[in-house]
């Protein structure tokens, strides 16, 4: 190394020597450093420095070459490689001795990444009920709790199934939270989802139709599991075992008919989160008794849109061409306040929002809702299965009287709920099933749908 620094400054020396005492073609000696510097407000010694810290640079390149050829090891720096500096290594055989670090210098060669794990459950734990007034934990302003109450009781029970459905998991830190919404709340609710709606919400007189719109906004703000106070929940529903179906119809028993063929679910990759979730009924429209979603949703989003023209008697302005065009084949008019055609607000444009947001609208949504939940997607875009289907869920309704059910033989050990009752209602003994399992009756003993009267004895 001495003979290289020595060679390099005698080159240095002789170069600059020669350029000093070489005369140009009119036997003139050239200006350099004076003339030039104080033309351009720089000094001699400042092009001097220049120079020398040229030749620092040679200095250390050679030096850099010389220790890759002495250590081959640290040539190596790629990801995957060891990127550590070794610092045992001594410079020269006769140098100084190293100088050994606590730790070894490491070069990064790339961001880290987020850790790929597990997709966290994306939907809040938060029960969602809406009514009148608090039928639990009321106010001063509310009637006082009653137990007894069939509709009090139904709430109660739905949040002690899930609470204990829940805590069965123990990879979540996540509280349950319960929302019970009255129609106060509900105003404010609506004012920040979407102002528009506010008025309608206040001109509503039906209930269900107040419900319909606050539903749409909390679930859009804050997310979580929507339930009618009147839905009798089972079992829980896990999302974690209940399959995107690979039937494209809404029919509930073509849903049953596919399973006894033993048609498998569709197969979707582990970050198919589960961002969307209701139930179809019987005539292929939304019930609406359970809804789950998760904050900001863009088919809530658009339901949202889609509610104020239902209610304006705008909907051909903003539905989908497509939507329409069903609307003319069929010959079934636009529905709106005035004329709702048996579609109400809330389910007709939650269906119109589901079915007219784009793969595009999914796939981005859920791409930034794992990104937000700290979580980063290997799978790669699934070209076969459309997002709507992987990022959804769907339930069934269905009688647990209808002859093709029975025929099917699920379902026999799901009792009817009129079976001790004088009275017979029809939505007594409607349920919501996914896959062989029934998760909710649609209507619990006592409440508006299902009003029955005990047997006299």
């Amino acid at each position: 190394m001495s003979n290289l620094i020595k060679t390099l400054l005698t080159r240095r020396t002789t170069n600059m020597h020669h350029r000093r005492n070489t005369k140009d073609e009119d036997g003139k000696l050239p200006v350099l450093a004076d003339d030039d510097n104080k033309k351009y407000g720089r000094s001699g010694s400042g092009k001097t420095r220049c120079g020398l810290f040229i030749l620092l640079g040679v200095l250390a390149s050679s030096a850099v070459v010389w220790l890759v050829k002495k250590n081959p090891s640290t040539s190596s720096l790629e990801p995957g490689s060891d990127n550590s500096i070794p610092h045992e290594q001594p410079v020269h055989e006769k140098g100084p001795a190293p100088v050994v670090r606590d730790k070894p210098l490491t070069i990064p060669t790339e961001p880290a990444a987020i850790p790929s794990v597990p997709p966290p459950q994306m939907i809040p734990r938060r029960l969602i009920f809406s009514y009148k007034y608090k039928l639990i934990a009321p106010s001063e302003e509310d009637p006082p709790l009653d137990p007894t109450d069939p509709l009090t009781a139904n709430a109660l029970h739905t949040i002690q199934k899930y609470e204990s459905f829940w805590a069965k998991d123990d990879s979540a830190k996540e509280k349950t939270v319960v929302s019970f919404v009255t129609d106060k709340d509900c105003i404010k609710l609506i004012r920040e989802a979407e102002h528009r709606l506010l008025r309608h919400f206040l001109l509503e007189r039906r209930g269900e139709l107040k419900a319909d719109i606050c539903r749409a906004a909390e679930l859009y703000l804050h997310g979580g599991y929507y339930f009618d106070v009147d839905i009798g929940v089972i079992e829980p529903v896990n999302f974690d075992t209940l399959h995107a179906s690979s039937i494209p119809a809404p029919d509930a028993l073509a849903q049953l008919r596919a399973i006894k063929r033993g048609v498998p679910p569709l197969k979707i990759g582990k970050d198919d989160i589960v961002t969307f979730a209701t139930v179809y009924n019987k005539y292929g429209q939304f019930f609406l008794g359970f809804t789950a979603a998760t904050p900001r949703h863009p088919v809530l989003k658009k339901s949202l849109e889609y509610m104020v023209a239902y209610y304006d008697g705008t909907l051909s302005n903003v539905l989908p061409e497509s939507i329409l065009k069903e609307h003319r084949g069929d010959g079934n008019p636009l529905p709106s306040r005035n004329k709702r055609f048996g579609q109400n607000a809330g389910p007709y444009t939650l269906l119109a929002a589901y079915r007219s947001t784009t793969d595009d609208e999914w796939e981005q949504y859920a791409k930034d809702l794992m990104k937000e939940g700290g979580y980063l997607s290997e799978q790669k875009k699934h070209e076969e299965i459309p997002a709507k289907k992987r990022y959804s869920r769907f339930l069934y309704e269905v009688s647990l009287e209808d002859e093709e059910v029975a025929e099917t033989g699920f379902f026999q050990l799901v009792p009817l709920q009129d079976a001790q009752y004088e009275k017979k209602v029809q939505w007594c003994n409607f349920v919501c099933f996914g896959g062989k399992t029934v998760y909710f009756y649609s209507r619990v003993p006592g409440s508006k749908g299902c009003p029955l009267e005990k047997r006299s004895t």
